[in-house]
């Protein structure tokens, strides 16, 4: 279809401009009518709304070949699939109206809290250098870890009887330092455990501590040194810093405004089935009955053991039941906090009466019947041939080869504090291999982080991507796995092996289907533009224009 209005690119910058204005200016120009369709009103809102899609990176359009009548003329197409999509009945199938109501939902509680809580906390100079000089103090420490009190026990006595920690250490402890005499070398403050930290900020130069519990066992650990905090290194640790205190405080604004609602709505907790509640990956097991055991009451609504159980089966990554039962608290705490939001949306009325919360609800609405309208109408006449696959296949041989190897090394961290806290010093010149001998846990710190070679497709898709085009030899992440927070330096690179079709046949399936499915589309949306009645407000596109040109 072609709209006969001149190609103005002044509109977008206009459109960008005006929605900078304040609140009423810009609902004002989002309520202004570009087009209509068939009687249905395409509004600026929808117009700005692809304009900040394509902007933050989420449409695949780049600003320098941005075309403002491509996107009216795809605004358009969208609004004949939805009429024809609710001609069909689509609107009606069930489900529709429940992932609508659902989403109004989510999309009221997300307004709530844009409103509710802020975006960032103001934090001053004197905090920073505060937090610097408590945080990266350094500790030079040596540190035995024992399995049993008793051994401690009897460890710390020869200790004081003049027996060296290096002997003990090497003899008894079961960590990583053992073989270097439990030296852990010059640490931050931050980098030691929650249970060594009172200990050092306690102890004297040359103090032996000890037995005081430590993870899974018992340490006993003696203080060779400590440094205060180098405040040449503050501008690496800057950022992180700032971003560690306006998390805290924001997390503290956030629990106030969640005390607040629980004491407006009321929540009550079953602790004891809680405790006594297991999560398993076999759902068949669960009794039938269970589905009525109340967990907790938010308001005038509850959450179930069953609710519980099925939010944490249908999130979580680990299906072992180690890994799940310990989620089953946070997960709950999550559950409880999203229905306060929801009892308080409610009662605030932007269910009813939010415009912004309607205009979202609106898109949705037409992306769900657009989904659906496609699924029925394009998907089913897109049939492809082994005549179609073999022809594409010879013309695109170049492009389907194995997956490559990497060889990386690779250093893990418990938090991605710490991991931060490394990249920084690692992008600042530290030695990587000196790295990760320093602070790895993983099972490859022995080796120096090497994992030797490794095919592309073992890694999960982003990362391959990154791995794919990452120059040898630099650090990329850090990476949450099962250990902690990884950090990854590529070594090396092995290119993939030309593939035949029959390895290949469904890469190339799905970009013909692809192929096709344009095709057939660009028919179906002709037929709808064929007798449909289509006006564009071009006074308001200039508008838009001369505003931009004005200032205003």
């Amino acid at each position: 279809m072609l709209i006969n209005h001149p190609k103005q690119i002044y509109v977008v910058v206009g459109v960008l401009l005006l929605l900078t204005q304040s609140v009423p200016a810009r609902d004002n120009i989002e309520s202004t009518a570009l087009a209509i369709v068939d009687g249905d009103t395409i509004f600026a809102r929808a117009f700005s709304r692809e304009l900040g899609r394509i902007h933050s990176g989420e449409h695949d359009t780049s600003r320098t070949s941005f075309d403002v009548e491509k996107l009216l003329e795809r605004l358009i197409n969208e609004r004949l699939m939805v009429q024809d999509a609710v001609a069909m009945g689509l609107n009606q199938e069930p489900g529709y109206k429940a992932r609508i109501e659902k989403f109004k939902l989510n999309a009221a509680v997300e307004l709530l809290l844009r409103e509710n809580l802020p975006d960032s906390i103001p934090i001053t100079e004197g905090e920073i250098s505060e937090t610097f000089a408590k945080q990266f103090r350094k500790f030079h420490i040596y540190l035995v870890i024992l399995n049993q009190k008793s051994q401690a026990d009897s460890s710390l006595r020869a200790l004081k009887a003049g027996a060296k920690l290096e002997d003990i250490a090497a003899q008894y402890a079961g960590d990583q330092y053992r073989l270097g005499g439990g030296d852990k070398g010059l640490r931050y403050w931050l980098e030691l455990n929650e249970f060594l930290r009172p200990q050092v900020d306690s102890a004297r130069v040359g103090e032996l501590r000890g037995p005081f519990p430590y993870r899974d066992g018992f340490a006993i650990f003696r203080l060779l040194a400590s440094q205060p905090a180098d405040t040449s290194e503050l501008g690496i640790f800057r950022g992180r810093i700032l971003t560690t205190l306006q998390r805290q405080l924001l997390d503290t604004v956030h629990e106030e405004f969640i005390a607040s609602l629980k004491s407006k709505f009321g929540v009550v907790v079953n602790d004891s089935l809680l405790n006594l509640a297991a999560v398993i990956t076999d759902t068949s097991a669960y009794s039938a009955s269970d589905s009525g055991w109340v967990l907790a009451s938010v308001g005038d609504s509850t959450i179930t053991l069953t609710q519980l159980r099925h939010k944490i089966l249908h999130s979580a990554v680990s299906r072992s039941p180690e890994m799940l039962n310990p989620m089953k608290f946070s997960v709950l705490k999550e559950m409880i906090n999203h229905r306060l939001f929801q009892r308080e949306v409610i009662s605030r009325g932007y269910i009813t009466d939010n415009e912004r919360v309607k205009w979202k609800t609106e898109a949705y609405s037409d992306s769900l019947l657009v989904m659906d309208y496609l699924s029925k109408t394009v998907t089913p006449q897109v049939v492809i041939t082994p005549v179609m696959e073999d022809t594409f296949f010879q013309a695109h041989r170049d492009y389907y080869h194995s997956s490559g190897e990497v060889k990386i090394s690779q250093l893990t961290v418990a938090d991605q504090d710490s991991a931060d806290r490394v990249l920084a010093r690692l992008n600042a010149g530290a030695d990587f291999t000196w790295m990760v001998r320093s602070c790895s846990t993983d099972r490859y710190a022995g080796k120096s982080g090497d994992r030797g070679w490794l095919k592309l497709v073992e890694f999960p898709e982003s990362l391959r991507k990154v791995l794919d085009t990452l120059s040898i030899g630099v650090v990329t992440g850090p990476y949450q796995n099962l250990d902690g927070y990884m950090l990854i330096k590529l070594t090396d690179r092995k290119p993939g092996e030309p593939l035949p079709l029959s390895q290949v046949r469904g890469a190339v399936q799905e970009s013909l289907k692809q192929m096709e499915f344009d095709r057939i589309l660009k028919d179906v949306l002709e037929q709808l533009n064929t007798g449909s009645k289509i006006t564009i407000n071009h006074e308001a596109l200039k508008a838009l224009q001369f505003s931009a040109i004005r200032g205003k």
